[in-house]
């Protein structure tokens, strides 16, 4: 028995100096600038329309990687969608004894705000990833802004549900909703005298894929209007040049008016119906153009007779 007893300590001790020494190496002789390269190359293979480039990587305990300046690009052009500041991902190990599955946890910060979240296997060869995003500052975000060609503002949150199936090059959103609070939308020209429209919030769900998202279910408030929309996103290679169409209808408040003469409110109250105008956004996303219904004609004279002395 003293014998048995002496081969299981010299097995423990063995393989606490083994996990010990592996630790060390791990820790002061990790390969970084590997692991960067390596992690690059291993998503472009995955999702070969982009391009993801990481400053530095580190381990930080217990066992946790921690990653700082990412950068996500297109490939096709090298135009930067996102910028994210620290990444950190970790296992979760009591998930994993209660799944029997590979567990991992992220945390991202990025645009003064922080998206967290879990990945796991959800099939073979497919995974799901949960997002997660709260206090995201808009207008801290200038590849979006870049994007779309106006100035934006506003603190976004939101969740989604993502379904990622590497071998087909493939990620699917599906109970995705977003939430923007407080902010505006910067106009490329004035509307109806306007330049940006504020709002208090702006609510949606999204689902899709890569070739597009859906959204619906919107919600707009703003001191100009309340409204609802919904429509598609068709994403393109070249993002920019990605297609929307909107449709939706928006009830006017009363500040909604303030650069109308009296002769236009007059028609203003004449041609809008009583369940408010109609909307099309439609276009490209860094150029659509926006129709109104029930105001066409009062834009036409607006833009004829108002709006020169407002841009002067």
């Amino acid at each position: 028995m003293n014998t048995l007893f002496a081969w299981i300590k010299n097995i423990v001790a063995l393989s606490g100096y083994t996990i010990a020494v592996t630790v060390f190496f791990l820790w002061f002789l990790f390969p970084a600038d590997f692991f960067r390269q390596w992690a690059r190359e291993y998503i472009q293979s995955l999702f070969p329309q982009y391009l993801v480039n990481i400053d530095e990587v580190a381990l930080q305990f217990p066992g946790k990687l921690a990653l700082t300046d990412i950068s996500v690009h297109n490939s096709k052009n090298d135009t930067k969608l996102v910028a994210i500041d620290s990444a950190t991902i970790w296992p979760d190990f009591s998930a994993m004894i209660l799944t029997g599955q590979g567990v991992l946890q992220y945390r991202l910060n990025l645009y003064r705000g922080r998206v967290s979240g879990e990945i796991k296997p959800s099939g073979p060869g497919v995974y799901s990833l949960e997002a997660i995003a709260r206090g995201i500052r808009v207008e801290n975000a200038d590849e979006v802004k870049r994007l779309i060609r106006r100035k934006v503002k506003g603190t976004a949150q939101g969740e989604v549900l993502c379904r990622i199936t590497p071998a087909k090059h493939d990620i699917s959103f599906r109970a995705g909703q977003l939430r923007i609070e407080h902010g505006e939308i910067g106009l490329q020209g004035l509307m109806f005298g306007y330049e940006k429209i504020p709002f208090t919030h702006i609510f949606c769900r999204i689902a899709g894929d890569m070739k597009g998202l859906s959204v619906k279910e919107g919600i707009i408030q703003s001191p100009l209007f309340m409204g609802d929309f919904s429509g598609e996103l068709q994403l393109a290679s070249v993002m920019e040049e990605s297609r929307v169409e909107f449709t939706g209808r928006i009830q006017p408040r009363p500040p909604f008016f303030a650069h109308f003469p009296e002769n236009l409110l007059e028609m203003v109250h004449q041609e809008v119906p009583p369940d408010g105008i109609t909307c099309v956004v439609r276009g490209m996303l860094k150029e659509p153009g926006i129709k109104f219904g029930a105001l066409g004609k009062v834009s036409r004279l607006l833009e004829r007779d108002v709006i020169p002395g407002i841009r002067n």
